[in-house]
Protein backbone atom coordinates (compact mmCIF):
# COMPACT_ATOMS: atom_id res chain seq x y z
CA UNK A 1 0.00 0.00 0.00
CA UNK A 2 1.38 3.14 -1.45
CA UNK A 3 1.77 5.94 1.40
CA UNK A 4 1.72 9.30 0.33
CA UNK A 5 4.49 11.94 1.89
CA UNK A 6 3.41 14.51 4.53
CA UNK A 7 4.16 18.19 3.40
CA UNK A 8 7.03 19.39 4.97
CA UNK A 9 6.36 21.31 7.94
CA UNK A 10 8.41 23.92 10.45
CA UNK A 11 7.79 24.18 13.50
CA UNK A 12 8.33 27.67 15.12
CA UNK A 13 8.43 28.41 18.95
CA UNK A 14 7.61 32.80 19.91
CA UNK A 15 6.54 34.34 22.87
CA UNK A 16 3.67 37.14 23.30
CA UNK A 17 5.54 39.87 22.48
CA UNK A 18 3.28 42.86 24.52
CA UNK A 19 4.29 42.83 27.77
CA UNK A 20 0.98 43.86 29.34
CA UNK A 21 -0.31 40.61 28.49
CA UNK A 22 -1.83 38.74 31.43
CA UNK A 23 0.38 36.45 33.15
CA UNK A 24 -1.86 34.63 35.49
CA UNK A 25 -0.29 31.51 36.44
CA UNK A 26 3.26 32.68 36.71
CA UNK A 27 4.23 36.76 36.26
CA UNK A 28 7.22 36.18 35.49
CA UNK A 29 7.36 33.74 33.01
CA UNK A 30 6.49 34.23 29.18
CA UNK A 31 3.21 33.07 27.91
CA UNK A 32 5.07 31.04 24.99
CA UNK A 33 3.36 29.96 21.58
CA UNK A 34 4.12 26.85 19.09
CA UNK A 35 3.04 26.28 15.90
CA UNK A 36 3.88 24.82 12.32
CA UNK A 37 4.34 26.70 9.18
CA UNK A 38 4.93 25.48 5.61
CA UNK A 39 7.23 28.04 5.03
CA UNK A 40 10.09 30.00 6.84
CA UNK A 41 8.67 30.12 10.46
CA UNK A 42 9.72 33.42 11.70
CA UNK A 43 7.89 34.81 8.34
CA UNK A 44 4.83 33.03 9.60
CA UNK A 45 5.09 34.37 12.74
CA UNK A 46 5.02 37.66 11.48
CA UNK A 47 2.31 37.29 8.97
CA UNK A 48 0.31 36.44 11.96
CA UNK A 49 1.10 39.06 14.01
CA UNK A 50 0.83 42.15 11.43
CA UNK A 51 -2.07 40.62 10.04
CA UNK A 52 -1.01 39.66 6.38
CA UNK A 53 -2.58 36.64 7.00
CA UNK A 54 -5.92 36.81 8.99
CA UNK A 55 -5.48 33.52 10.83
CA UNK A 56 -4.75 35.11 14.47
CA UNK A 57 -6.71 37.96 16.53
CA UNK A 58 -4.25 36.85 19.20
CA UNK A 59 -1.34 37.29 17.63
CA UNK A 60 -2.37 40.73 15.94
CA UNK A 61 -3.50 42.20 19.40
CA UNK A 62 -0.25 40.98 21.42
CA UNK A 63 2.32 40.09 18.86
CA UNK A 64 4.95 37.50 18.36
CA UNK A 65 8.42 37.40 19.34
CA UNK A 66 10.59 34.83 17.73
CA UNK A 67 12.08 32.18 20.36
CA UNK A 68 13.59 30.46 18.20
CA UNK A 69 16.72 30.46 20.57
CA UNK A 70 14.67 28.28 22.88
CA UNK A 71 13.46 25.71 20.05
CA UNK A 72 17.04 25.19 18.96
CA UNK A 73 18.25 23.92 22.20
CA UNK A 74 15.28 21.39 23.09
CA UNK A 75 16.49 17.80 23.35
CA UNK A 76 16.06 16.19 19.66
CA UNK A 77 13.77 13.68 22.40
CA UNK A 78 11.50 15.92 23.05
CA UNK A 79 11.97 18.69 20.15
CA UNK A 80 10.49 17.63 16.81
CA UNK A 81 11.54 15.48 13.85
CA UNK A 82 14.38 16.57 11.87
CA UNK A 83 12.51 17.50 9.32
CA UNK A 84 10.83 19.89 11.20
CA UNK A 85 14.34 21.72 11.73
CA UNK A 86 15.51 22.58 9.07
Amino acid sequence: MPTEAMPPHRIWLGQVADPRFARYHDPDRPQLLLGSARDNPIHRMEKLADGSLDHSKFAQTYGIEPRTDLLETMPAEIGALESYRK
